[in-house]
């Protein structure tokens, strides 16, 4: 089963048919590639459409936890070492949904490899190739080869906010006033009556001000910035942050 394919059953609804029958139909179509209409389903008897059900029970199966460790020319980088800008575009795409954006991340995590003179590994650079045509090219491949990379990025990402967590709670940060103050509870009585609003400023702007302030206000350093090891832009923060510089 393709990731196209995949994704056209991922969308099915049940809910959405007049019947259980209409709705295997419809996912064997998918797989069969069989139009759902064709004249096939009505001239097919109950036995063989049976048949085709159990043999297709495979579809109610998750697909593989664990990634292709390489895919035609490319090979899976992993997130050790993932760098901020690829982070960043990975928590877009898993904030959108990752049934549609499956094969971008992919396209994000496996990339041409070589050694280097000495024998390192050197990685093709995130900014050399297209990610959207990239993406297109890995729509056409078995779900079960890049599945795992979503499990992966989610078990890296659970990790990664509960390490870093102080620095994305916002009610860890010391504005300095003191409870019970007249000036604190006015600050938290017009913080409860604007939460909502500074919430999706925050969700908005949150990658770009970390990064502007990665770059101390230079945005000619962007690219510099967002080519840094994710998890030393954020050792980074932490230190600044316990040290208030």
């Amino acid at each position: 089963m393709t990731v196209s394919e995949w994704k056209e059953l991922r969308e099915l609804n049940r809910s959405e048919f007049d019947s259980a029958t209409d709705y295997q139909i419809e996912r064997l179509s998918i797989i069969l590639d069989i139009d759902s209409g064709a004249e096939y389903w009505d001239k097919i008897t109950a036995k063989e459409f049976t048949g085709l059900v159990e043999r297709c029970s495979w579809l109610n199966a998750q697909p593989s936890k664990k990634p292709a460790e390489k895919i035609k020319e490319y090979r899976y980088k992993g997130l050790s070492g993932v760098l901020l800008g690829e982070y960043i575009d990975l928590e877009h795409w898993h904030v959108e949904g990752f049934v549609d954006n499956i094969e971008r991340i992919a396209a994000t995590l496996y990339r041409k490899q070589k050694l280097g003179e000495w024998g390192e590994k050197i990685v093709e650079p995130y900014n050399a190739y297209s990610r959207t045509e990239r993406a297109e090219e890995f729509s056409n491949i078995k779900i079960g080869e890049i599945y795992g990379v979503v499990v992966e990025f989610l078990n890296f990402r659970a990790s990664f906010m509960k390490r870093y967590e102080t620095l994305f709670n916002d009610d860890g940060l010391d504005d300095g006033l003191e409870e019970g103050t007249e000036i604190e509870e006015e600050r938290k009585t017009i913080a409860g009556e604007n939460e909502k609003d500074a919430e999706k400023k925050r969700a908005r702007w949150s990658w770009e001000k970390l990064i502007f302030d990665m770059c101390d206000g230079d945005i000619t350093k962007y690219e510099t910035v967002i080519t840094m090891p994710l998890v030393f832009v954020f050792n980074t923060l932490s230190m600044r942050a316990d040290l208030r510089v």
